[in-house]
């Protein structure tokens, strides 16, 4: 996997993403919102390829997964000393929920947590196993709580 890192805006990034989702979300009559954690930084250094990727599918599976309420993106800055800093993004939502068990096969190829949702969610269990694959080359850290 090669990555291209280059200085770009996390709030226009973030807004794209929205943006193309929004009327998916809006089609299940489930709310999308972004919640910004004052201050960001003006440019973050980071590949914006797979950044957007990484959001659609996390964006994209919580909107697929919600059938009343919203999904939320939250976008945070944490300063250290010995470093520029750290971006968050958090996406949440209030979809149906998952046994600790669940979770703890969510990051695995072609592993569906039950299922029937490959057939009612049309899925392969490709996308978190390559998210998760994206976000530890370049350094960071994915998880999920439910």
């Amino acid at each position: 996997m090669t990555s291209h890192p280059s200085p770009c805006s996390v709030v226009t990034l973030v807004e794209e993403i929205a943006t193309t989702l929004r009327l998916r979300a809006l089609a299940k009559n489930v709310s999308l919102v972004v919640e910004y954690n004052w201050p960001l930084p003006e440019r973050i250094h980071v590949d914006p390829t797979r950044l957007r990727q990484i959001l659609l599918n996390l964006v994209g599976n919580a909107i697929k997964f919600t059938e009343k309420g919203g999904v939320r993106i939250i976008v945070s800055f944490h300063p250290r000393e010995d470093s520029p800093g750290d971006i968050s993004l958090s996406v949440t939502d209030t979809g149906i929920g998952m046994t600790s068990e669940q979770v703890g096969m969510l990051f695995r190829p072609f592993v569906q947590v039950d299922p029937s949702y490959s057939r009612r969610f049309e899925g392969t269990g490709l996308g978190l196993y390559i998210a998760q694959n994206i976000v530890h080359a370049h350094g960071g850290k994915i998880w999920v709580e439910s």
